[in-house]
């Protein structure tokens, strides 16, 4: 299994123009799997919007205020991280990644 970083100096690194928006899917970059962390991670985000269908975002909603309700997310991970078990936290993190998905894919469709 073979992985790339985009760091300076990374003993494995990545093909020009991996990470300047040249190649749009890792697998393009051949071969490459996904880590099993990214598929618990995957699983972890699918399951809170799974969990959380009922409070779907509004497709209309603006970036900015979408912005708005990511910063929310950080902060209640914050507050997880320091108040709450590892696994509430985790489950933060997920919510985190969703929202940056959202705005991820309302940018992709402004493309």
């Amino acid at each position: 299994m073979q992985y790339y970083c985009g760091r300076v100096n990374c003993p494995n690194p990545a093909p020009p123009g991996a990470f300047k928006g040249e190649i749009r899917n890792a697998r393009e970059l051949g071969g490459l799997s996904r880590r099993p962390e990214l598929n618990t991670f995957l699983d972890a985000m699918e399951a809170k919007l799974v969990a959380n269908k009922d409070k779907l975002i509004k497709p209309k909603l603006p970036i900015p205020a979408l912005l708005q309700l990511l910063r929310i997310e950080v902060e209640e991970l914050a507050v997880a991280v320091q108040y709450q078990t590892p696994e509430e936290a985790m489950e933060e993190c997920a919510d985190v990644a969703n929202f940056a998905m959202i705005v991820w894919k309302r940018l992709k469709a402004s493309e």
